[in-house]
Order: structure tokens, then sequence, then C-alpha cells
């Protein structure tokens, strides 16, 4: 005779698995839901439900005393239509859904409405690993993921790390040959550092715009260029750049070209005072010197 204080429905358990994310290792509180249901003899059996919350996998008979210690009742899964439309035999002896017509939602089994938020108030909509209801199999795979994802942040950042140091490495070698007169060979390594291949990030931009600055600071106004133009492949958009390849257009009397850079730097920062002032300057003095416009 079963006990007449358990019932067949939808039920849950939670237990800790081990979660590693890179160096940190902690348990993860993971909650599962099962199906128990009643057989012919009066015997409880119980069996696990996938993420949809339809029952699948191995059933096992289960007693009313380990249902009770180790498992919680979720009464509100289910109107009492779509748990006896979950019950119904399939294939097998397995659940199935109703043949049913569409228009009646009233059968169905399980309908989004039905399924509980399972996030903590304020969090509705967001995934949460201490909530989700994932198998073993599952939170090994999900932990599996975050460690492969881990290895390849590393592997990229200690590239991205490798190709800044080779850059800087051979710029201020050019600078020591520039410094010693060796002005060819300079620039051919400035050159090397222009155009060099390797794992470069938008973070990068900074250190070519430094290069960029030093060389036209130097008077080499085309591989300071060639360093911006570099920059602009790793930040479109920085608007400071084209500030900076507007100076050595105006200094090499450049004027125009110098004018629509000027004008693309406030396109994409109209705050960006320093622009709007050189902007300013070149226009007056277009004015005052006609022959200035070149």
């Amino acid at each position: 005779m079963a006990d007449s204080s358990v019932k067949k429905g939808i039920y849950s358990s939670t237990h800790s698995t081990p979660l590693i994310a890179g160096m940190t290792r902690r348990a993860a509180k993971v909650k599962r839901f099962w199906a128990v249901q009643t057989e012919d003899d009066g015997s409880f059996s119980i069996q696990p439900l996938n993420q949809n919350l339809i029952p699948t996998g191995q059933k096992r008979p289960i007693t009313t005393t380990e249902l009770s210690a180790r498992f919680t009742f979720e009464p509100d899964y289910f109107v009492e239509q779509g748990t006896k439309a979950l019950w119904r035999p399939g294939p097998e002896g397995q659940p199935s859904a109703p043949a049913a017509d569409p228009a009646d939602t009233s059968l169905l089994p399980l309908q989004l409405k039905d399924i509980p938020d399972l996030s903590p108030p304020g969090q509705a909509g967001k995934v949460s690993l201490d909530r989700t209801p994932l198998g073993d199999g599952e939170d090994e795979m999900a932990a599996l993921l975050q460690r492969r994802k881990d290895v390849q942040d590393k592997k990229r950042q200690a590239a991205e790390d490798q190709a800044e140091q080779r850059a800087r490495a051979e710029f201020v070698l050019g600078v020591a040959h520039l410094k010693r007169g060796d002005r060819i060979k300079a620039l051919q390594l400035f050159e090397k550092v222009a155009t060099m291949d390797g794992e470069f990030a938008p973070r990068h931009k900074h250190m070519f715009n430094e290069f960029g600055i030093g060389l036209r600071k130097n008077n080499l106004p085309d591989m300071a260029l060639k360093m911006y133009r570099r920059t602009l492949e790793l930040s479109p958009n920085d608007d400071h750049i084209y500030h900076n390849m507007a100076r050595i257009h105006y200094e090499r009397g450049e004027v125009a070209k110098a004018t629509e850079l000027l004008q693309k730097s406030l396109e994409l920062n109209p705050g960006l005072e320093m622009s709007r002032k050189f902007l300013d300057f070149i226009e007056k003095n277009r004015k005052k010197f006609p022959r200035f416009s070149l």
C-alpha cells in the first residue's frame, strides 16, 4: 500500500558539483527535477527530467522513505490535465504527449507559462548555474567548456603580449641605430615594426600611436604615418589618430589633406577641442593668406 502522504508528480533534488574556472575551484549547487509515478502494484518509481522537463533516462523504483528524505515535491508545475497527459503511456512504456486539438492548450503537458521562474527576485531571465536543471554529465561538459575557454584566453593573451614585446624591441633597436647615425638600418627596422605580423589587439593602438609620435618628432613623417595607419587598422574610429595624421600633413604643407583628416576627427568626436582649434587655425590662415590653401 502506498503512503497516502506521497503523491506522484514532479519532485526536485539539490546536489553540489565541482566547478573549475581557471585556477579557482568551487562547488556549484545544481537543482535537478524528477518525475515520480505510481506503478500498478501501488509502489512508486522515479525518472529524471531533461531540460524541457520531459521524463527521460532510466526509471527506477523508489521507496516513500527515500522520496520524503531526499526529494521535494513541486506541486505547481502542471495542471491536472497536463499531468494526466504527461503520464499517458507511449511506445515501450515511455510517456508521450497526447494527440490533441492544436487549438486546445489545456492538454499540453508543458506550457511556457507553466514553467516557474527559477531565478532569484530581480534576476528573471538570467542564467544561473545554481538553478539550471542540468544533469551530472551536463555539469561536467559545462566545466570542461569553461576550462577550454580559460586556456584559449590565456594562449591569446600570451600571444598578444609576445607580439607587443617583439614590436617594442625592434622599435627600440631602430631608435638606437638612428642615434648612431645609421638611418638606413633604422628605417628598415621601423618598416618591419609597421608591417609586423602577430596577435595584435585593439589595445595595441596606444603602442603604435606612441611610435608614430616619436617618429614625427625625429623628422620621419612618412614612417610616422605608417605607424598611424597601423593604429587605424586596430581602431578605425580613433579620433585622436586622425588628428595626429592631420598634423603631419599640415607640417608637410598638405593643407587640404590635413583639413580632411581634422573633419574626420570631428565627425567621430565633435567635442575634440584640439581638432576644432586646429581646423579654425587653418581656416583663419587660409582667409589671411590665399596662397596658404595648397
